[in-house]
């Protein structure tokens, strides 16, 4: 019987486990450059001007203070630079591609009147 009860806890514990990672989060880009490893194969949303640079040709979105996460795929926002955007996709962050949101999802937002 406790063995059972266990295999149930445990199951449980797992299935919880695994449907926090599909939960969406807003995430200021600010957190994700601060704690990229709590947000690692989450999804979130986040909001930010899309920048690129030519050598080598890549996109980014950025926050007021220049933080910045890349964006996959590219081809999504090659006409967007200078935009304000919303994204909401699967973050990941590694030393060897750094950070990275693969879009699901890209609502362009209006421009903001000064």
């Amino acid at each position: 019987m406790q063995q059972t009860v266990r295999l149930v806890l445990t199951g449980l514990v797992l299935w919880l486990l695994s449907s926090c990672s599909d939960a969406v989060l807003e995430v200021p880009i600010a957190k994700l450059v601060a704690e990229p490893e709590r947000f690692h194969g989450h999804v979130v949303v986040i909001t930010g001007q899309v920048q690129s640079f030519d050598d080598p040709r890549h996109y980014w979105l950025e926050d007021d203070a220049h933080r910045r996460v890349g964006i996959h795929p590219e081809a999504l926002v090659q006409d967007l630079v200078g935009q304000q955007v919303r994204i909401r996709g699967r973050f990941t962050a590694s030393p060897k591609e750094g950070r990275r949101i693969q879009v699901h999802q890209l609502i362009r937002l209006p421009e903001q009147s000064h």
